[in-house]
Order: C-alpha cells, then sequence, then structure tokens
C-alpha cells in the first residue's frame, strides 16, 4: 500500500468543503463520523484502487490522506497520475492554501 498527506488550510468548514470538493469531481464525498477522527470527509478514487479522507487537525487545519491499494504493473504511472491530481488540480480548486506534505498519516 502506498501513503501520502497533505496538511492545508481552507477558508471554509468541512461541509462547505464537501459541496466544493462534489463539484470539483471526479470522485463523490461522503460527510461521515469516528470517535477517531470526528467528522471527516471520504471518498473512492475511482477508477484507482484509492481512498482520499479529509479531516480537522489540533492545529486548526486540515489534512488529506490517500492510500493506494495497488501493486500491478501499472500502479506507479497510476499513483503519480492520482497525486498530481490531487496537488494540481483538487486542492487548488477547492481553494486550499499553505499545503504541505506530511508525514503523520491516520
Amino acid at each position: 500500500m502506498r501513503r501520502c498527506a497533505y496538511a492545508f488550510r481552507c477558508d471554509t468548514d468541512l461541509e462547505a468543503l464537501r459541496a466544493r470538493l462534489d463539484a470539483v469531481g471526479p470522485w463523490r464525498w461522503i460527510e461521515r463520523d469516528s470517535a477517531y477522527f470526528g467528522p471527516y470527509l471520504s471518498a473512492r478514487a475511482a477508477p484507482d484502487p484509492a481512498t482520499l479522507k479529509v479531516y480537522e487537525v489540533r492545529s486548526g487545519g486540515l489534512q488529506l490522506d490517500v492510500e493506494f491499494e495497488a501493486d500491478d504493473e501499472q500502479a506507479d504511472e497510476a499513483w503519480r497520475r492520482l497525486r498530481c491530481q490531487v496537488l494540481d488540480c483538487l486542492l487548488p480548486s477547492v481553494g486550499a492554501f499553505a499545503v504541505e506534505g506530511t508525514d503523520t498519516m491516520t
């Protein structure tokens, strides 16, 4: 499994962020809640075998975790495309700023 995470700031709450993420596409985001994260958003990154999760962190910002589960011969290229889509399209499109890679994963 391949994983990465991005810490970022955004001028909106999770509910409004979900609407922005859905508008950007291509994934459908779902509001969830857990004892560990509290409220969070998640999406399956079809057709890639990946899961994305956005949640609030203690510092007051947000974090996007990306988990990619493929190990076939095209996995390297699909992983590269997915990370580029997240960094170059998804996060800028929803108004994310102060985006930084982080080693903190859940």
